[in-house]
């Protein structure tokens, strides 16, 4: 029995993996979790304007509000900095919750926090 089909099929199915993976990074948004933090930046967080949004699905809500993506934005551009915590239930797709954070985080002194569900 040789051995030599076999080492070719493995070194065809390495050669195909290795031309199909994609080596391309994607872009990143760095998810930092409002209750992971240490000292310091609990201090840092007190200071800043801190503000409480709740998705359900593709309904956004402040202080129990409904708003749209767009008049948060506003809002947070009139605003110098601070952070957006999001709190979102099991309706929300990560798509969506991934769009809303890169576009928070787009508005110049804003940092989106996910926080645990509602």
């Amino acid at each position: 029995m040789s051995l030599t089909s076999l080492i070719d099929v493995i070194f065809l199915l390495l050669l195909f993996f290795m031309l199909t993976t994609s080596f391309n990074r994607e872009a990143a948004i760095a998810f930092n979790m409002a209750g992971i933090a240490d000292t310091h930046s609990l201090e840092t967080v007190s200071l800043q304007t801190t503000l409480l949004v709740q998705v359900s699905g593709d309904i956004l809500r402040l202080e129990q509000d409904i708003i749209t993506i767009e008049a948060l934005l506003a809002m947070l551009q009139q605003t110098e900095q601070g952070i957006v915590l999001l709190s979102f239930d099991d309706s929300v797709n990560a798509q969506t919750l991934v769009e809303l954070m890169a576009r928070i985080g787009q508005v110049k002194g804003w940092q989106p926090r996910l926080v645990e569900a509602f």
